[in-house]
């Protein structure tokens, strides 16, 4: 019920300002403070009173007496909704975003409506803190805290309450005037070139590590497609491999990560994954099987060490540089579909310009200077005969 409140004033407290009003749904008198005298002129007191009445009035959550939902409850009702048709790490996003903000508010039975536009830009700055204190605290939980993580924790609960003006459970937006947190990722990544799989492969302790290795930086296969690769996902007389999302069914998730879609096997990868093929023993799934689910990363720096590489992530650079390098070659959305992205990410995360590009260009002119000042062969003279 959206009821406006006429009856409202400031008074004077001692060294302080007083602000009152009338419940006009139960007659109530009720008062808050709005602090010293000293900081805010009678002006500005009166603007604040106005303020703070357009806020009360119409808000389910008033005063005292709130009867609008608490954060923890509302919240509670956003996800069910926000979550509806998400992948799981979205939903976990979304999750995660809430209990931050409930972590702010050390109370998550406080009223929606009671959340002001000064909460909102302390909760940005306390995000803010909490990054910048990231680098020297050793608490593992405080270090993910990313610039781009806090931008996405703004970014939902800005969202939260923005869905709950649109529906009246709050009369104003807090964080309407908010400004998001600015952050982007890293798009710093070395690429690996097709001529260095040969020491990873030769320093990789099993046929799985090989094929890790080799359908990663041949095929742009995420390390956990890679693991779910089966002998029968290969169409070799087409010289394709089906890609599937987890479940190995077709989602209804719009996510380029949840589709299915077919990669080519360059020659290369064929006659790896053929010879692979003929050695497996009866009944195996697959190129990775017994490849390890724990302590990848730990058996992945030993690999690394053994071939004189140094990728910090290896199996996103062997990827990353796959698709530099089909870039090259065939149109842009022809790659993002056998990679599983879209054009624009392509572009932005996953192309690096190479030593190749550099030489490929300048033997290109160097080249066509060559043949620019090379002088025609002289014509053979009609008159001479051979002796």
């Amino acid at each position: 019920m959206n009821t406006p409140i006429t009856s409202f004033g400031v008074s004077s407290n001692g060294a302080y300002w007083q602000f009152w009003y009338i419940d006009p749904e139960t007659g109530k008198k009720h008062q808050e403070g709005f602090g010293a005298k000293a900081e805010m002129s009678d002006r500005a007191v009166k603007f604040k009173a106005r303020e703070r009445a357009a806020e009360l009035g119409g808000n389910v959550a008033r005063g005292k007496d709130a009867k609008g939902p608490t954060v923890s409850i509302y919240s509670e009702r956003w996800l069910g909704l926000a979550c509806a048709g998400v992948a799981r790490t979205t939903e976990a996003s979304l999750t995660r975003s809430v209990a931050v903000f409930l972590e702010f508010l050390a109370n998550p039975n406080r009223r929606m409506g009671s959340v002001k536009p000064s909460d909102a830009e302390d909760f940005r700055a306390w995000l803010l803190e909490r990054t910048a204190e990231a680098d020297e605290d050793d608490d593992e939980e405080r270090a993910t805290w990313s610039p781009f993580t806090v931008s996405r924790f703004l970014m939902h609960v800005k969202a939260m309450f923005a869905k709950a003006a649109a529906e009246r459970a709050i009369n104003i937006d807090p964080f309407m005037h908010v400004p998001g947190i600015g952050a982007k990722a890293d798009t710093a990544w070395e690429y690996i070139p097709v001529a260095a799989l040969a020491k990873l492969t030769e320093s990789s302790p099993d046929a799985a590590w090989r094929a890790a290795f080799m359908l990663t930086r041949l095929a742009g296969l995420r390390i956990n497609e890679a693991r779910k690769v089966a002998w029968s996902d290969i169409d070799w007389t087409n010289r394709t491999l089906i890609v599937f999302p987890a479940g190995r069914k077709q989602s209804t998730v719009q996510s380029t990560k949840r589709r299915q879609r077919i990669v080519p096997l360059v020659p290369e990868l064929y006659t790896f994954l053929r010879g692979a093929f003929d050695e497996a023993p009866a009944g195996e799934r697959g190129p990775l099987a017994g490849f390890p689910r724990n302590n990848v990363y730990r058996i992945v720096a030993g690999i690394l060490a053994k071939a004189g590489q140094s990728p910090v992530r290896p199996f996103h650079d062997l990827r990353k540089s796959r698709q530099t390098d089909w870039m090259g070659t065939y149109p842009e959305p022809v790659v993002a579909a056998w990679m599983g992205n879209s054009v624009g990410v392509g572009r932005e995360f996953y192309f690096q310009v190479t030593d190749q590009h550099v030489a490929s260009a300048t033997c290109a002119q160097r080249d066509a200077n060559v043949t620019q000042q090379s002088p025609n062969p002289p014509s053979p003279d009609p008159t001479q005969k051979d002796q």
